[in-house]
């Protein structure tokens, strides 16, 4: 039997160097049909990706691992780095629209995206204004539609003074009762939050589906403590599930991604210390930036 985790369970790194087809042996052994992702980078942007299976426990039959493998989603996790001080002239716009929809195309082009989860869209202390969020909106819609072998029916999870921006795809899967997690840690003056929703397959009911977490934890002053990331993922995996009633995040199927600004091995600690969910492995890409965790 093949069990599938609740939480996270094998991660394949990429090098930035490779292209998202061009996995070293090491890479290919990681990405049986199970919870796994990959990491590239982009000129601007870093992005994860993980694939998702529908099931809970599946028997290793060839037929089961053909299904399996027919049956996942790509959700993408991409820090874009978006700040309105970035933005204050039409020519650094127009250049940094640009850009995001190179970063983009290359997702689609190499990931094969259901699901893309934007993070530092903004930030919170000085979000993007709603021009600002609608034109990223179209820049990276137009880029999809071009970029994509068949055409998507793309939807977008957002909300105003918040700094993410989901995208999905309709003909994937489906993305519902979005909403954004407040306090998610403590930092006197500054708001802290995160953006969740269900992600399912088509034609699924909430209840098949996982629970995910976009978050961004900002690096700025004041800077984040230890104390604080520990209350950031022990509030995020103590949030109400939805896709199990009267659960918690933790209880059930649930990816947590974005910017949380630390290290694997501190990251490691602090989930070691919460006790709360036995994880596999977290690793990194060895040229990656701080805060690449899924």
């Amino acid at each position: 039997m093949l069990s599938w985790p609740t939480c996270l369970d094998r991660v394949a790194i990429m090098p930035s160097h490779c292209s998202v087809r061009s996995c070293s042996d090491r890479v290919k052994q990681l990405l049986l049909p199970c919870f796994s992702f990959c990491f590239t980078n982009f000129s601007t942007s870093n992005a994860m990706r993980s694939v998702w299976p529908t099931s809970t426990s599946v028997a290793a039959t060839e037929h089961d691992t053909e299904r399996l493998l027919q049956s996942v989603a790509n959700i993408i996790f991409v820090n874009i780095d978006w700040k309105r001080s970035r933005h204050d002239t039409e020519v650094s716009t127009a250049k940094n629209l640009k850009q995001l929809a190179a970063t983009t195309t290359a997702i689609v082009e190499n990931m094969e995206p259901a699901v893309i989860c934007c993070c530092e869209a903004g930030h919170p202390m000085c979000p993007m204004t709603r021009e600002q969020m609608d034109a990223m909106k179209e820049s990276m819609r137009t880029a999809w539609e071009e970029a994509a072998t068949e055409h998507p029916d793309i939807h977008f999870i957002f909300e105003d003074g918040e700094p993410y921006l989901t995208l999905w795809d309709g003909n994937k899967c489906r993305c519902t009762c979005d909403r954004i997690l407040q306090d998610v840690y403590h930092v006197r003056g500054h708001r802290r939050t995160a953006q969740a929703f269900i992600c399912t397959m088509p034609g699924e009911r909430d209840e098949d589906g996982i629970d995910v977490v976009n978050v961004h934890a900002p690096s700025g002053n004041p800077k984040l403590t230890d104390a604080q990331r520990m209350e950031l993922v022990r509030k995020l995996l103590q949030s109400p599930s939805m896709t199990r009633a009267n659960s918690s995040l933790a209880q059930g199927k649930f990816l947590i991604g974005g910017d949380m600004n630390t290290s694997e091995l501190r990251f490691t600690q602090i989930l070691y210390q919460l006790g709360k969910q036995k994880i596999v492995d977290i690793l990194m890409p060895m040229d990656g930036k701080h805060g690449d965790i899924c």
